[in-house]
């Protein structure tokens, strides 16, 4: 309404709304978890009641059913699955058990190209987190069942070779299952080998600034790192594993406090590749939903898994945190195997360069369809989705997975420019494969500043 004589008061500038923080970024999330990663981390003793199961969740083998199960995968997929004994464990060395430290490597073995990038996952490494032992195998039944059907499992085993270690602490996971069958020496709240007087944590015990902040140098300490750097041989195991693949890519599942964790964790400088590490870490939580963060923010760590490879070998790598528990019911492992179920992957696709690769569009949505009825044979649409916190610049397709960025065949925007975070792309192509033969193309897209981000596959099929 107007007024005579009153001069109307200019309109306020209409503001940008802020773009949502998004949960697990929101200050009281991120300190609940932490604090919950610290109670985790200083428990002692019996499982408290609301942590505790009446009996193992239907989810948890023992360490033999583990074991035989990754050679029933071996025997099953002769082509794409190798058992791999990594090392002993520290019952085996001393001569009290039989135990080793198996892998699984996951990869097609009759393709011809070369050393493929690697993507290195350890599981089991404190014995009273149960569930991640089960991620790994999940993870790798998933993959090998979808070969040949699913494009992304088809592809990462063509173009990745996939380690995974389900339970690097055998005898400290046999404490485990002792407890839950109420034998004698069973202890449900176990977290370190059984190495006399009373076990090393593994995860205090690798190379890397071993003995610093966060290690306990008492034996009867959950942390205690151990009489030397590496004494372990499970860590011996681990540590020779990886320095003979060099992955591109390294995971530590642990449980529990829902965080993404990266280097380092004995001081608050930040690492040399400090935005790479923070933008995977980030990626990831696009997914898990999990708070990423910087390792010393949940508490002072030395001697770890991560630190190590990192350290050591200069590969990103990273421990996550996964859960609310410690031993989770068969309800939240369902759940927290969703959640990272697509991080496992990604992290896989990203392995020939993850620090590049993070920085560049995501590739969503690949179709690939027949043009119209009576084009020429083997003619189709390839269309997908891009995505990107930058302005698109551009998007290819190829048929070769390991071609260099910047090699294949342009796509074109479908609105006619390269002007938006989001595009549409599409092209034409002739593409004729083997009668009854499926074959994989590849889409990958660039931003403005030159990166390039992974590739995703989809079926041409004749």
């Amino acid at each position: 309404m107007n007024v005579r004589g009153v001069t109307p008061a200019a309109p306020a500038p209409i503001k940008a709304a802020a773009p949502e923080v998004p949960p697990y970024l929101q200050p009281d999330v991120v300190a609940q978890r932490l604090e919950q990663g610290r109670i985790a981390e200083y428990t002692a003793g019996a499982l408290h009641p609301s942590l505790a199961l009446g009996s193992a969740p239907a989810y948890f083998r023992t360490f033999d059913q583990v074991s035989a199960a990754m050679r029933d995968l071996a025997v099953k997929y002769p082509n794409l699955v190798e058992v791999v004994d990594i090392g002993d464990s520290s019952e085996k060395v001393r001569g009290t058990a039989d135990r080793d430290v198996l892998a699984l490597k996951l990869t097609t073995k009759d393709l011809n190209v070369g050393k493929k990038p690697g993507a290195f996952y350890i599981a089991g490494e404190h014995a009273r987190e149960i569930a991640n032992p089960e991620l790994m195998m999940r993870f790798a039944t998933q993959l090998l069942e979808g070969y040949g059907h699913d494009p992304e499992a088809t592809a990462l085993l063509d173009t990745r070779e996939i380690t995974l270690v389900p339970i690097m602490n055998p005898d400290g996971h046999v404490v485990i299952e002792k407890g839950f069958a109420k034998q004698p020496g069973g202890n449900l709240m176990h977290r370190k080998n059984t190495t006399p007087p009373s076990g090393v944590d593994l995860n205090r015990n690798y190379e890397f600034h071993w003995g610093g902040a966060g290690a306990s140098a008492s034996p009867g300490s959950d942390t205690y790192r151990g009489a030397s750097a590496a004494s372990e041989p499970e860590v011996q195991a681990v540590q020779k594993a990886v320095t003979a693949s060099k992955p591109g890519i390294f995971i530590d599942w642990h449980s529990y406090s829902q965080l993404n964790l990266f280097s380092w964790g004995d001081t608050r400088d930040k690492a040399p590749d400090y935005d790479g590490l923070s933008a995977l870490a980030k990626k990831f939580s696009t997914w898990n939903h999990y708070t990423p963060e910087q390792a010393i923010e949940l508490y002072p760590t030395s001697g770890t898994s991560k630190d190590y490879v990192y350290g050591t070998h200069r590969i990103p790598a990273f421990t996550i945190e996964t859960g609310r528990t410690f031993h989770q019911s068969d309800k939240e492992f369902d759940q927290v195997w969703g959640e990272n179920a697509p991080v496992m992957y990604y992290a896989a696709k990203v392995a020939d360069a993850p620090f590049k690769r993070v920085q560049g569009p995501d590739t969503l949505d690949v179709n690939v369809t027949p043009l119209a009825a009576g084009s020429k044979g083997g003619d189709v649409k390839i269309t997908a989705q891009l995505a990107d916190t930058d302005r698109i610049a551009g998007a290819e397709w190829t048929r070769d997975p390991f071609a260099a960025p910047g090699s294949g065949t342009p796509l074109a925007a479908a609105d006619g420019a390269f002007d938006g975070a989001r595009e549409l792309v599409t092209g034409t192509a002739t593409i004729t494969p083997e009668s009854g033969v499926r074959e994989l193309v590849y889409v990958r897209a660039r931003d403005t500043k030159g990166n390039w981000g992974a590739l995703t596959p989809q079926w041409v099929t004749n």
